[in-house]
């Protein structure tokens, strides 16, 4: 089965999610409102977070057991998180072995004249798209990410969403915008209410 499958419940304190949805697009958007669980969603896939009796494929792979750094996913999150003793250039290769990619990427993404800078000297949209450049990079089976736009301004937006449109990559994306879902052709699951469908 091509795609991905995730069926699982989460509690955390008070918080109940079940998830259940299967998805054969290419890209794919989580969306719903803040504290529905979207973020929960992805770290779970990204096997950051546990949950009992939890079943997710990926094209017909099991997930649910094997540790996260062996999934065969990359992940942006909200916040960057770039390694502040590092280069942009090294952050983005960080745990890569092949670099061919990088320089296209960079460009892409308006961040070839940073390449040399560290984390302490980017605006918060240009670390944002250097950890988009990270999760980006490397030839994984899904790219997981969590409000890849914020931080950027109009432009920079609308030409990070053209790279995602036109990239032949697996993605799972947390937006809180109806708009994006048309301008990438995606998939929409809905979380709301204690539910992902």
């Amino acid at each position: 089965m091509s795609g991905l499958m995730v069926r699982a419940h989460i509690r955390r304190n008070t918080f109940d999610l079940s998830i259940d949805f299967n998805s054969e697009a290419r890209i794919t958007l989580l969306q719903g409102p803040s504290g529905a669980g979207k973020t929960l969603t992805l770290h779970l896939i990204a096997g950051l977070h546990a949950a009992p009796d939890a079943h997710i494929t990926l094209n017909g792979r099991e997930l649910s057991k094997i540790p996260a750094q062996n999934r065969g996913l990359s992940m942006a999150f909200q916040e960057p998180r770039l390694f502040p003793h590092l280069s942009v250039r090294r952050n983005i290769l960080y745990a890569r072995q092949n670099s061919a990619a990088m320089p296209a990427l960079a460009e892409a993404l308006d961040i070839s004249t940073l390449l040399d800078r560290r984390p302490a000297d980017l605006s918060g949209g240009q670390a944002q798209r250097v950890s988009l450049a990270r999760a980006l990079l490397p030839d994984s089976d899904l790219v997981l990410l969590d409000e890849p736009f914020t931080g950027l301004d109009a432009a920079r937006r609308d030409a990070v969403i053209d790279l995602l449109a036109t990239s032949q990559r697996r993605i799972l994306m947390v937006s809180h915008d109806p708009d994006d879902a048309q301008r990438l052709n995606a998939h929409v699951v809905q979380v709301n209410g204690g539910s992902a469908r």
